[in-house]
């Protein structure tokens, strides 16, 4: 596996973001609740994705980081911190997102283990949560792997493609490992 990065999206990300998307259109829509529109699949769709990002990030609303491989500066994905809850809660949840032909190599445990220090060491939540679908065994074991502990099944919990899907539920205290 080759060394990866995490940073925040530019607008200089803007094509790279567009590409996989489209290249892995099929891939990421198979487990995403909302589909997005045509105009998401476009350079401007990105440039207004990585705004809204960064509008997000500064009002502590969400957070997204690519994946890149350190050495080509290729993106490879990206993983994101969804759900902020400050004042007694300090939590959100994490999600991420491989291309598909990244997968099963050890970039998304690395991605979302280096995403997990942010969160604890610079972001301060306490908590951080994931959810996925039973069927996603790579997903369920790369949070595993990443030190999430399973805490609940949740019925029934999310609608992807119009079908009521159920959840694993999966969290990380920052005592557990930071």
């Amino acid at each position: 596996m080759k060394k990866i990065i995490l940073q925040e999206l530019g607008v200089d990300d803007a094509q790279a973001l567009l590409q996989i998307n489209i290249d892995n259109k099929e891939y990421f829509e198979n487990w995403m609740p909302l589909k997005p529109d045509a105009s998401y699949y476009s350079l401007q769709g990105q440039l207004d994705k990585i705004e809204s990002i960064y509008q997000k990030s500064k009002n502590d609303e969400c957070y997204s980081f690519g994946i890149f491989l350190e050495e080509s500066k290729t993106l490879i994905g990206n993983v994101s911190f969804y759900f902020v809850q400050r004042g007694p809660h300090q939590s959100c949840m994490v999600g991420y997102q491989i291309a598909e032909k990244y997968t099963g190599k050890g970039y998304a445990t690395k991605a979302v283990s280096l995403s997990l220090e942010i969160a604890f060491k610079k972001l301060h939540f306490h908590r951080v949560r994931a959810e996925a679908q039973p069927e996603n065994k790579g997903s369920i074991r790369v949070l595993e792997k990443a030190g999430l502990t399973r805490e609940g099944y949740a019925r029934k919990n999310l609608k992807v493609n119009d079908e009521w899907r159920d959840n694993i539920c999966m969290a990380i205290l920052s005592e557990d490992k930071y």
